[in-house]
């Protein structure tokens, strides 16, 4: 069990570190603070849907998805780990208005 935790934890690490490199930053959940900001800055009325590029672990998409209701949201990360983490966490959110 420990070889295989071990192994695991290298696999996710070496993944997060390749991708770092790859992409040249590493995925910064969005604060609570710069969500409220683009919240204020955002139009009342958004025609159409809504994309969030380099949406890493999808904190900025559920979030949009409460602020905006009824749009559609899809967000896009490249790099793997946070785009995983954030499958899962779409997962057991009840798949609202919005994909990865």
């Amino acid at each position: 069990m420990i070889v295989f935790t071990c192994l695991f934890i290298s696999v996710v690490l070496t993944l997060f570190l390749v991708d770092s490199i790859k992409w040249g930053i590493t995925p910064t959940p969005s604060s609570k603070k710069v969500r409220e900001k683009i919240f204020s800055i955002l139009p009342k009325n958004i025609n159409g849907n809504v994309a969030d590029l380099g949406s890493g672990f999808g904190t900025l998409v559920f979030s949009l998805q409460r602020h905006l209701g009824s749009k559609q949201i899809t967000g896009y990360e490249a790099a793997t780990i946070p785009y995983l983490l954030s499958r899962v966490s779409y997962l057991f959110k009840g798949r609202k208005k919005y994909t990865f």
